[in-house]
């Protein structure tokens, strides 16, 4: 396999490792509606989560974050 080969499997696998939530340690819930996520991504790209997590925050611990009073469509 060439680079761009293993690059193009690569992406696909993120991808369905994305959609899929196979891999995902993190459930945020907004609503109706459930996201399956992955801390090292929210908690890279956002402080907030990061610091989250690195306190322990009870979301960290038990893997569930609710946004209920969030409206969906900016989630």
């Amino acid at each position: 396999m060439n680079s761009k080969e293993a690059y193009v499997a690569f992406k696909e696998f993120m991808s369905e490792s994305f959609s899929s939530g196979l891999y995902s340690d993190l459930v945020v819930v907004c609503c109706e509606d459930r996201y399956n996520l992955h801390r090292f991504v929210l908690g890279g790209r956002c402080e907030y989560f990061a610091n989250a997590f690195k306190q322990g925050f009870k979301e960290a611990e038990s893997g569930v974050i609710k946004l209920h009073d969030d409206d969906p469509t900016a989630v």
